[in-house]
């Protein structure tokens, strides 16, 4: 993961402010220059006639920029205008050709079925979304936590982190939360049910590990009971992982909301730091080529580097 530019998505929250230090210490190991950027909802604009102007907030992106500078961090404010958040992040993304997306972890959304900012990050960018939820006095992200479970996401996921890791010089820990067996243990005495979970926990055990070798990682997977974010979470939590990487499977939206899915948990109530492998499933990728210049965008003199 060569990332010659990173995107960090600021909305000036407390949050937002927490992610600089981490973001700063992931740039420094990445070689990264750091755009700042902002974008004002529209919806905020309607309900809100006390929102930002354009000359605050660009002296407030200076301020962020000047945060990364003084990390030792080669860093620029990118002025974005109103808009539909995610959409606009995912077209200053492509824009300007970043290899990575970093935005600070926000509350829960007060409506169950409203998604966060990250959350449509994710479903919409190419590019792989860090949200970022840093320990406390965390000298930046070294321990990384990826959850596998087989599949081709998961397989991406793996492949990204283990290239991070080495470029951050740290460590990398696989985990797969092994589920209950598809039998039906009515009838069954102690043992046989027994029996039947052993085989299924062995089973298991051999397939992903073939899975991790196959993938060239040299990591010995851990194996523990449970659902996939609540065993996720609790093993960041007793190792002191900085961050937890996960793929993406592309189900519907229905799916997900009637379902859910251990991205969207951990990404609706992250326990720590998250990179998430971006879905691009923006119509604009099929409509156009968003690498021409946006209308969005709206910093007279700025140069791209």
């Amino acid at each position: 993961m060569g990332a010659r530019r990173l995107l960090f998505a600021s909305d000036f929250s407390e949050s937002s402010q927490e992610a600089v230090g981490e973001v700063a210490a992931l740039a420094q190991h990445l070689g990264s220059e750091v755009i700042v950027t902002n974008v004002q909802s529209t919806q905020w604009r309607v309900w809100f006639s006390s929102r930002l102007d354009n000359r605050h907030r660009a002296e407030r992106l200076e301020l962020l920029a000047e945060r990364f500078r003084a990390r030792g961090v080669p860093a620029r404010p990118e002025f974005a205008a109103e808009g539909d958040v995610a959409r606009t992040l995912v077209g200053v993304a492509e824009f300007e050709d970043v290899d990575l997306i970093a935005i600070g972890a926000t509350q829960r959304p007060s409506w169950p079925l409203r998604r966060s900012t990250a959350e449509l990050l994710v479903r919409y960018a190419r590019r792989p979304v860090w949200v970022s939820k840093p320990r406390a006095r965390s000298a930046g992200p070294t321990h990384l936590l990826c959850g596998v479970d087989g599949s081709a996401a998961s397989r991406e996921a793996l492949l990204l982190a283990n290239d991070l890791v080495r470029r951050l010089r740290g460590r990398l820990s696989v985990v797969h939360a092994v589920g209950n067996p598809t039998f039906n243990p009515l009838g069954m005495a102690e043992a046989e049910v027994n029996e039947h979970a052993g085989a299924h926990r062995a089973e298991v055990e051999r397939a992903i590990t073939q899975f991790v070798r196959d993938a060239r990682v040299d990591v010995e997977p851990r194996f523990l009971w449970g659902e996939p974010a609540q065993v996720l979470c609790a093993f960041a939590e007793e190792e002191g992982a900085d961050a937890i990487v996960i793929g993406r499977t592309g189900k519907g939206a229905l799916q997900h909301v009637l379902l859910g899915s251990t991205a969207n948990q951990l990404l609706r109530d992250p326990c720590c730091s998250l990179l998430l492998l971006g879905e691009g499933q923006d119509p604009l990728f099929q409509a156009r080529d968003l690498r021409e210049p946006a209308t969005h965008r709206a910093q007279p003199g700025a140069s791209r580097a």
